[in-house]
């Protein structure tokens, strides 16, 4: 009887960590509420080929989601989604969640970290401008990008 159950144990362990996994959003994203947004994901061989995507807010009592697409088709890797008429609603703690259908959105194959939907200020905008010429100076829209000095030419 325990070499039964621990073989059970073992084949349940198996198959839940070898499964989608969302890789974008990645945690601490921040969506911008007016924009499309792509989705990415890995899959191995034994995953269902397709899927449905909802946008789950899990700061909201009670916990609401939201069905993005249904009938996804699992190998293409990532997808864009665009925000529904009113733009994405705007808060934190919100999560990508991957299910069977869009008939079982309670079967949940895979979620995302958390992520924020809200509107950038500009001063968080120029911060991660300067950040990223920091780190990726170069050539940008033909102009190149001298860093850390922030020439352009």
């Amino acid at each position: 009887m325990f070499r039964l159950s621990a073989a059970v144990a073992l084949l349940a362990l198996a198959a839940s960590s070898a499964a989608y996994s969302i890789s974008r959003p990645e945690d601490g994203a921040i969506w911008d509420p007016s924009q499309p947004q792509i989705i990415a994901w890995s899959k191995v061989n034994t995953d269902p080929q397709t899927f449905a995507i909802t946008l789950v807010h899990q700061a909201s009592q009670p916990n609401t989601r939201q069905l993005l697409e249904d009938s996804v088709d699992g190998g293409q890797g990532s997808i864009t989604v665009n925000p529904p008429s009113g733009g994405w609603p705007s808060g934190t703690a919100y999560q990508i969640n991957f299910v069977q259908d869009s008939n079982h959105l309670d079967s949940i194959l895979a979620q995302s970290q958390q992520f924020d939907i809200k509107r950038l200020q500009l001063l968080e905008l120029s911060h991660r401008w300067r950040v990223w010429l920091r780190r990726h100076g170069s050539v940008c829209l033909g102009r190149t990008i001298h860093s850390p000095s922030f020439t352009l030419q």
